[in-house]
């Protein structure tokens, strides 16, 4: 599945069309797809604000019907850039279909 995603990280169809026979839901295709995402582009915004040297990240909820209570009460919460959120994570990455976002300064 990762070598799927790898090969088809910028198509979500392709992704679904390769994965097609896998015998995985499509609807469970595509949250994992947008959960892979998700992560991975956190983390690479993550890699380059280090390089950047810079200091602190910041978590920000989406706003949308995805966001729970859990990341609603992280909302703002701002950590030195090396350490961890309260909530174990490094990035604003919570959870399936989380679509909260780290910014950094």
């Amino acid at each position: 599945m990762r070598l799927a995603l790898a090969f088809n990280f910028n198509n979500k169809e392709g992704f679904l069309e390769a994965m097609s026979k896998s015998g995985i839901d499509e609807a469970r295709l595509g949250l994992i797809w947008n959960n892979e995402t998700h992560d991975a582009i956190e983390n690479d915004r993550l890699a380059q604000a280090e390089k950047k040297k810079m200091s602190t990240k910041t978590w920000i909820t989406s706003g949308d019907e995805n966001c729970c209570p859990e990341c609603e009460a992280m909302d703002g919460e701002t950590v030195p850039i090396n350490n961890d959120f309260s909530c174990g994570t490094r990035t604003a990455h919570l959870h399936p279909n989380c679509n909260c976002s780290t910014t950094f300064e």
